[in-house]
């Protein structure tokens, strides 16, 4: 189901079983070491869509799928993104194209609130202490922004790994 249908999920239950899927876990929530059978997954998810030979080596397509925060629309995003900031010379996609394309994509987090930064904030203390985040007014939002991200039964939620590399969420929340 959407997130943006969420605030419709009574009347939605009315008429229809509501399924969640939450994003798939890449890191480890106790420690944040990279699942490597989630990765591996996800790389030929990659590389039946696009070939390996356009990549300059495995690292580009590894540290895309640890960017992408175990969402498939957002590793194509990513790699939509980086393929456009490719260097037009280049004739694959470059360790320096995803590391463009993640500074550009990091720059949406300029319009993120005061509130939302605590939110932000909040939720990496949390994690940290290896605490469960209850929602919090002006969560939702940032769900559906895809700025946190909520994974298995929504008891665990990261900041969206892109985000974490703004300058704003580095001064802001750490």
């Amino acid at each position: 189901m959407p997130l943006e249908l969420i605030p419709d999920i009574l009347l939605i239950k009315d008429y229809a079983e509501v399924v969640f899927f939450h994003f798939i876990k890449i890191r480890e929530k106790e420690d944040d070491s990279p699942i490597e059978a989630t990765i591996r997954r996800f790389q030929e998810f990659v590389y039946k869509r696009i070939s390996p030979d356009l990549f300059e080596s495995e690292n580009v397509v590894r540290e895309a799928i640890l960017h992408s925060g175990g969402s498939f629309r957002e590793l194509l995003r990513l790699l939509q993104n980086t393929a456009y900031e490719a260097d037009i010379n280049d004739r694959q996609i470059t360790a320096d194209a995803l590391r463009r394309a993640i500074e550009l994509l990091a720059s949406d987090a300029r319009i993120l609130t005061e509130k939302e930064l605590e939110i932000l904030k909040k939720l990496k203390e949390n994690n940290e202490k290896r605490l469960v985040t209850p929602y919090m007014d002006g969560m939702f939002r940032l769900l559906e922004q895809v700025v946190i991200m909520e994974y298995n039964d929504g008891n665990y939620k990261r900041v969206n790994p892109i985000i974490e590399k703004s300058e704003i969420y580095k001064q802001y929340v750490g």
